[in-house]
């Protein structure tokens, strides 16, 4: 099932930069420019710069298709990766994909669940499975978010992948009709959770192979 959706197409102005590596990011972050880099349609990726302010702006207002001017070229453009610091709230750097209009993309949209569920009433507690799906459309058709409404979901119950009202001319791809997307589960009674602990498993904890570090340089 489909359903109409409103678009957000915006327009962009970045620079060619010459200056590369951590020390010159930093400068740009601090002159309130964001390195970047634009790559696709074949073209060998070009290094960039745009305006924190505005690129900020439109990233978390959730666009994800933008005009992108780039000197005396026009270019349509989606936003693929954006690096983020430790804490989340500061962009780093960002991956520009340009695009031709009229060819179909494959990206990944988030789930935007919505209203209370009934089965929450009765007790029951609200999980999500997936968060994002992953679609194909048309450069026009893309959406910022994938809406699901719960408010009927009963304790029990679940929504599935064939229940998802999609926007108009968005695919999803890689998972089933009968694909659960959230339910509402009951909690276990305490003979439940005996059997459970009766019939878990009772041996050594899991050894931690390697933890990473959270890394805060951006690309070149």
């Amino acid at each position: 099932m489909e359903k109409e959706t409103q678009k957000m197409e915006t327009t962009l102005t970045a620079r060619i930069r010459e200056e590369r590596g951590t020390t010159a990011s930093k400068r740009m972050r601090r002159g309130g420019e964001l390195p970047a880099n634009i790559g696709g349609l074949g073209k060998e990726a070009r290094a960039i710069a745009v305006s924190e302010h505005a690129f900020e702006k439109l990233y978390r207002s959730g666009a994800q298709l933008i005009t992108l001017e780039v000197g005396d070229e026009s270019l349509e453009a989606l936003i693929r990766e954006v690096q983020l610091n430790t804490f989340g709230d500061k962009v780093l750097h960002i991956d520009f994909e340009e695009i031709q209009r009229g060819v179909t993309l494959q990206l990944e949209i988030p789930l935007v669940f919505f209203g209370e569920p009934a089965g929450v009433a009765e007790g029951g507690v609200f999980q999500t499975i997936l968060d994002t799906l992953n679609v194909t459309c048309l450069p026009r058709n893309i959406p910022e978010s994938i809406e699901v409404d719960v408010r009927e979901l009963a304790a029990g119950s679940n929504v599935t992948i064939g229940d998802v009202v999609l926007p108009e001319g968005v695919t999803i791809e890689g998972l089933l009709p009968d694909d659960i997307v959230a339910m509402v589960a009951m909690p276990m009674t305490e003979e439940e959770e005996e059997e459970e602990e009766l019939d878990g498993p009772t041996g050594a904890e899991p050894e931690v192979i390697n933890k990473g570090k959270d890394e805060e340089e951006s690309k070149d």
